[in-house]
C-alpha cells in the first residue's frame, strides 16, 4: 500500500497503489537502506500482479556489503511464482551527492534500461554516449526507517537532493520513525536539509534550465502516519 499524494492534510490516508505509471511504463524503484530486502520484495510481489514482464522493477541498496549479500540471498529464496527474481536486484550504494558515481549509474542502467536490442547495430546505438543520465530512468526512491542519528542526516539528505537535482520527476517517499530529537535527527530536520541542498544545487543551474524550472518552489512534505499499530511514524515526500 502507498500513501495519497501530498496535500494540505497533516495525516496520511492509505490507498491501493498503481501497478504502473499512467502511460503504462514500468515503475523503476530505488530503495535506500534495504536491510534484509523485505520492502523491495514486498513491493515486487504487490506491484507485479500479472504473468507478463514486470511492471515494477526494484533496486534494493545498502552501504554494507554483507547486508547486500544477504539481500541477494533473500531475493533468490522467494518462490518462483512470486516473480520476485525477475524484478528485484540488490546492490551497494554509499549515500552522497554523487549517488554512487559511475558504478551505480551503470547498475541503474542495467536494471532499468531498455530491453535487449535485436542486433549489434541497435546495441551500439543504445550504448552510445548520448548524454542521457541513467537517473532519468528512476521513477521512485523509497525507504523505511532509515534515519538513525545525526550522522545519517547529512549523507541521507545529500543523496535524496542529488536524485531530485538529476531527475526532478522522481517521487521520493520515506517512512520513518520519529525518535527522541535529543539523540536523533528529527524528520523535520531531514526535510529542511533536503530543501537547502536542492536550493544550493540550483545555484549552478541556468535560470531557464529545465531542471531549474521543474524544481522551482521545491519543498518537502512531512506528515503523521495515523495507524492503530504504528506510533510516532512520519511520511516524508518530495
Amino acid at each position: 500500500m502507498t500513501a495519497s499524494p501530498p496535500s494540505s492534510s497533516s495525516s496520511v490516508e492509505f490507498i491501493d497503489p498503481p501497478t504502473s505509471m499512467e502511460d503504462g511504463s514500468t515503475l523503476n524503484i530505488v530503495e535506500l537502506g534495504g536491510g534484509n530486502g523485505t520492502l523491495g520484495v514486498g513491493l515486487a510481489m504487490a506491484l507485479n500482479v500479472t504473468d507478463l514482464q514486470p511492471t515494477a522493477k526494484i533496486m534494493c541498496t545498502d552501504n554494507d556489503h554483507r547486508t547486500v549479500k544477504n539481500m541477494r540471498f533473500n531475493v533468490l529464496q522467494q518462490p518462483k511464482e512470486c516473480k520476485v527474481g525477475r524484478a528485484v536486484r540488490a546492490g551497494s550504494l554509499d549515500w552522497g551527492d554523487d549517488i554512487g558515481g559511475d558504478e551505480f549509474a551503470t547498475r541503474v542502467e542495467d536494471q532499468f534500461g531498455y530491453s535487449s536490442p535485436k542486433n549489434e547495430e541497435e546495441a551500439s546505438a543504445e550504448n552510445s554516449d548520448d548524454g542521457n543520465d541513467p537517473m532519468q530512468l528512476v521513477t521512485h526512491v523509497v525507504g523505511s526507517d532509515i534515519l538513525f542519528g545525526r550522522t545519517t542526516l547529512d549523507p541521507l539528505s545529500s543523496v535524496i537532493a542529488a536524485f531530485k537535482l538529476r531527475n526532478p520527476q522522481i517521487n521520493v517517499t520515506l517512512l520513518m520513525k520519529e525518535r527522541n530529537p535529543e539523540n536523533y535527527a528529527d524528520v523535520a530536520d531531514l526535510a529542511t536539509e533536503i530543501e537547502a541542498k536542492v536550493s544550493k544545487g540550483l545555484e549552478d543551474e541556468d535560470d531557464d534550465s529545465i531542471i531549474g524550472e521543474e524544481l522551482r518552489g521545491f519543498s518537502v512534505s512531512v506528515r503523521d502516519v495515523l495507524h492503530d499499530e504504528i506510533e510516532n511514524m512520519k511520511l516524508l515526500e518530495c
